[in-house]
């Protein structure tokens, strides 16, 4: 007897997150997703590592001495 899976929906409601200011034009490309299922994002001199599943920021990696690009 062969299953039959049926579709369903789940409805998430997330709050929008905005970073505020303005990034510099190299930072437009200053992103990768991880093998861990992580996506490090430049901003300015810093590096945010986000969970893509809760967006969540995990940590933040700050004080580098220019722009991450």
């Amino acid at each position: 007897m062969a299953s039959t899976m049926i579709p369903y929906t789940v409805n998430i409601k997330l709050a929008a997150r905005t970073l505020t200011g303005t990034l510099h034009l190299q930072n437009k490309t200053a992103v990768d997703w991880g093998w861990q299922g992580l996506i490090a994002q430049g901003c300015h001199s810093s590096i945010l590592i986000i969970d893509p599943k809760t967006s969540q920021t995990i940590q933040v990696l700050e004080r580098h001495k220019a722009n991450v690009v």
